[in-house]
């Protein structure tokens, strides 16, 4: 059974705001010294930013996938919100079931998917695509995005978060991308908060991070055909470079989101695919992402017509 990444709405451009480095002083807490360092290492610009609630970011993106897919109204579904570790705040409130009702969509199967972080997005794809292998055929609305809720967490040691919200419509029976193949797995360690860290331990953690995340592309690209295009996560554009340069995939991967747009949580790749949608090239896109616990996650797409 084969299942399609049928469209991807994203955020309207009217309600996010493109922030240079300078600008986020209050945002993400970043001083002179933070931006240069941002700048020379990281190669960030600046990050994108929602002007609205979490609620109305994610309800903006569902209303106007509905409007273009009235049709969905009328049968069964699911929609799988998938989450860091921020939103646990969150639990007390109906939000997606609201979000649901108000969208026409309250007959569908909603929940929310965690544990993964931001490697998430991918890993509701692989969900999806085992309950569409085990018979259960019906589009899935993979919803993703964030809104921080500190201005300290904004601020990572190798990036900076920025906020979109898209919804993913996933269909068996047609698409713009057929999923070929999907795949997740667990490094078998945990890690604690960096901050808390020595620096022996930061180290262990950058060796072993580059190390597994390598070995985890090697056997996915070893079980697909080499790709046109490589999609990774919008973040750490040091390890992203070392990871293209050890899979020889420096003349095809894809990193000219990371500057401007910062880090999307479970929306980078989502994001990404929008953008390439309605053009020609790529045919066939490999794309990957990485979420703290360790978890790899990944996909292998080819464009259906």
């Amino acid at each position: 059974m084969t299942l399609y990444i049928k469209d991807i709405q994203c955020s309207d451009m009217r309600y996010q705001q493109c922030c240079s480095l300078d600008k986020l002083s209050e945002t993400h807490q970043l001083k002179d010294k933070d931006i240069n360092v941002f700048g020379r290492m990281f190669s960030l610009e600046g990050v994108v930013m929602n002007r609205l609630c979490h609620k109305q970011m994610h309800l903006e993106t569902m209303a106007a996938l509905l409007e273009k897919y009235p049709e969905l109204r009328r049968g069964g579904g699911m929609i799988i919100y998938t989450k860091t570790q921020t939103h646990n705040t969150f639990f007390d409130d109906n939000w997606l079931g609201e979000i649901s009702v108000e969208c026409g969509l309250s007959h569908w199967r909603y929940f929310t998917l965690s544990m993964n972080h931001c490697a998430s997005g991918l890993s509701a794809i692989n969900l999806a695509c085992h309950m569409d292998d085990n018979g259960y055929q019906f589009p899935v609305i993979i919803l993703s995005g964030e809104k921080s809720f500190s201005a300290s967490f904004n601020r990572m040691s190798v990036g900076l978060l920025g906020e979109m919200s898209t919804a993913c419509l996933l269909s068996p029976r047609e698409g713009v991308w057929e999923i070929r193949d999907t795949k997740i797995e667990h490094i078998h360690r945990f890690y604690k908060n960096q901050d808390e860290m020595t620096q022996q331990e930061r180290s262990e953690l950058r060796t072993l991070f580059f190390e597994e995340l390598d070995r985890f592309l090697a056997r996915f690209s070893d079980a697909n055909k080499e790709p046109d295009s490589v999609i990774p996560y919008n973040l750490n554009m040091p390890l992203l470079k070392r990871v293209a340069q050890a899979r020889g995939w420096t003349s095809i991967i894809d990193l000219s989101q990371i500057s401007r747009m910062g880090h999307l949580w479970c929306s980078d790749i989502f994001h990404h695919l929008s953008l390439k949608k309605n053009v020609p090239f790529p045919q066939t896109v490999t794309a990957f992402s990485a979420g703290m616990g360790i978890t790899l996650s990944a996909i292998s797409l080819i464009k259906s017509h």
